[in-house]
């Protein structure tokens, strides 16, 4: 089994999503492909019943180099979810909005930071811009703005596509692994006629929180500051201690003052849960819960919420203080 290496871990902190090349050769793939062509032009796409319909599929995720990302990303304990899909687009299909999935139909507004589901994504035949591929926003997993379904007062920053945007073309075999919450889409059939591509989504799942790395861990990366992030540096960081089984390290000289008005006036998401991410390493809660209880929109409480959802000692303090006369 092939794991991660710190870098590649780091990488998929940071932006969201990592891809991955099968060991399996091209045979395998075509007839994948053909296998599943038969399947949907006699039944229609299957649904969750397209790995029993088609067995073989279970060899992707069986393979050294997916199971040793998976494991890298979730621990060793991971589960595959029931719900699985055949994405099939063809000349003529459309964009899709811009969106991030629902859990199994909830629309949940607190959504888990931490690296608790991914889905990876396989692609049996080689796929080109014109063949509509993937596309994906990096760096966009750990806001809770689902772009499809953001409420008219909410600063809505993803819902368009933008120069910084990644369209997933690929060669056959590959398999794009991103964090549940990643803003994602398919794209159009740019081609006037041409093979149908297919995707398969499967989902995966931890079972446990990590006590230890579980990747091809250099203990000299332990420490990673994780600027590489920009404004999520305080994100990414406390993401990377939680996948090391480590409390966050305290910082008490987070500039609190300058802190509390981007947490009160920034557009920008990810602005806004860096600095709910400071105050909450710095160990002053106060603001967090002003900014939750104040009057202000929606937006601006979402990142004080965000990051109190990540940190149990965080929620048994706020519960304390809410509850207490």
């Amino acid at each position: 089994m092939t794991l991660l290496t710190d870098q590649q871990i780091q990488s998929f902190l940071i932006n969201g999503f990592i891809s991955i090349e099968t060991k399996l050769d091209k045979s395998f793939h075509d007839k994948i492909y053909e296998d599943v062509s038969k399947v949907i032009s006699k039944e229609g796409n299957p649904g969750n019943n397209i790995y029993p319909r088609v067995k073989d599929l279970l060899k992707v995720y069986e393979d050294d180099n997916i199971k040793g990302a998976i494991t890298s990303i979730l621990g060793g304990d991971y589960i595959m979810q029931p719900h699985r899909f055949t994405h099939i687009t063809k000349p003529g299909t459309k964009d899709q909005l811009w969106h991030k999935d629902s859990y199994f139909g909830f629309k949940k507004e607190l959504r888990y930071n931490q690296p608790w589901n991914v889905m990876a994504m396989y692609y049996p035949q080689d796929t080109t811009q014109h063949m509509g591929p993937t596309a994906i926003k990096p760096k966009t997993q750990y806001g809770m703005i689902d772009p499809k379904r953001c409420p008219k007062e909410i600063h809505n920053q993803h819902s368009k596509s933008s120069p910084s945007d990644i369209f997933f073309n690929c060669k056959a075999g590959s398999v794009l692994i991103i964090h549940y919450d990643l803003v994602h889409r398919g794209t159009q059939y740019a081609a006037g006629t041409g093979p149908q591509r297919l995707m398969f989504k499967f989902q995966f799942t931890r079972t446990k929180a990590p006590i230890g790395p579980t990747w091809n861990h250099n203990q000299e990366q332990r420490d990673w500051d994780a600027k590489d992030a920009k404004e999520l540096q305080p994100v990414v960081k406390c993401m990377w201690d939680w996948m090391l089984g480590e409390t966050p390290i305290n910082n008490k000289d987070a500039p609190m003052k300058k802190l509390k008005a981007i947490l009160n006036n920034s557009k920008f998401e990810e602005e806004r849960l860096g600095a709910a991410y400071q105050f909450a390493c710095s160990g002053d809660i106060n603001c967090l819960l002003d900014i939750i209880q104040s009057k202000n929109n929606v937006e601006h409480k979402q990142g004080a919420c965000s990051c109190f959802s990540q940190h149990v000692p965080l929620i048994q303090i706020v519960l304390f203080k809410l509850l207490t006369p």
